[in-house]
């Protein structure tokens, strides 16, 4: 644990990966990479973005990683500065403003790779997910000369090995999700609303340090099943005799999670 009270990868870590996003840029002729990430799923969409920089935001934001020279990072809110600050291991933290992306190009001028080769890196490239149409169309305008190029699925093979010390993180996330468990086995009894275990299974996690990622609970009669699969939305309906509940959880730690498809049966009367 760090000085400011968040759990910190070792400089060794953050080097490694620094190096790794460096050897892209030198096997594709990059002068740096455009990362952009939003909120999504609990944050999961700022994955690439917290690979590198430790800061995940709740909203969108953007990072310049050069391949000379410091990193800057520009969050979308300006409420949110001063935790990112705190957060991020790049000294240049800044608001990035809203709509077009103005202060992050100000930046790429600052830089002299208006006129270079930008590797981007998008959300999630199975969806085909890079940034926003009206951010590309005013950086296209804004940099007629540069060459852009969608690296998402690259840089996307450099985080999937992970380290001794993402392990450790995901070992976490799973335990973290095994509570979760243990805490829908201690409280699904007829009578319960599936929101109300939801809520319980969350506490679970929540007063041990961790985040939801993934938290579907959905009860079906098993005489007359209405659902195969977990809902990802809980309702009010109580929990019934001769149910059986289908839950998807993933609790993380700090975005590494475990995961868990359960079904539990409550026998009926």
């Amino acid at each position: 644990m760090s000085d400011d009270h968040y759990p910190r990868f070792s400089d060794d870590e953050m080097n490694r990966r620094h190096a790794l996003a460096r050897g892209l840029m030198d096997s594709e002729g990059l002068d740096a990479l455009l990362l952009y990430g939003f909120g999504g799923t609990n944050r999961s969409a700022q994955a690439n973005m917290f690979w590198l920089s430790a800061y995940r935001d709740f909203n969108q934001a953007y990072l310049i990683f050069p391949k000379g020279g410091d990193a800057s990072l520009f969050v979308g809110l300006y409420n949110h500065l001063h935790n990112a600050k705190v957060q991020a291991i790049f000294s240049d933290v800044r608001h990035g403003a809203y709509g077009n992306p103005e202060k992050m190009a100000d930046q790429l001028d600052a830089l002299a790779i208006g006129a270079g080769r930008i590797g981007l890196v998008g959300i999630n490239p199975r969806f085909k997910n890079l940034i926003p149409f009206e951010h590309m169309d005013y950086l296209k305008e804004r940099f007629p000369e540069a060459d852009w190029m969608d690296v998402s699925a690259k840089f996307r093979d450099l985080r999937i090995v992970k380290s001794a010390e993402e392990i450790e993180w995901i070992r976490e996330g799973a335990r973290l999700s095994d509570l979760t468990m243990t805490a829908c086995e201690e409280f699904a009894r007829p009578g319960i609303p599936e929101i109300e275990l939801a809520g319980r299974m969350a506490a679970a996690f929540r007063v041990e340090g961790g985040e939801q990622q993934t938290h579907f609970v959905t009860a079906t009669p098993m005489v007359d099943p209405h659902t195969p699969l977990p809902w990802q939305n809980p309702r009010q309906r109580k929990l019934e005799a001769g149910d059986i509940l289908l839950t998807e959880i993933s609790a993380a730690y700090f975005g590494y999670a475990g995961q868990g498809l359960r079904p539990l049966p409550l026998a009926a009367g």
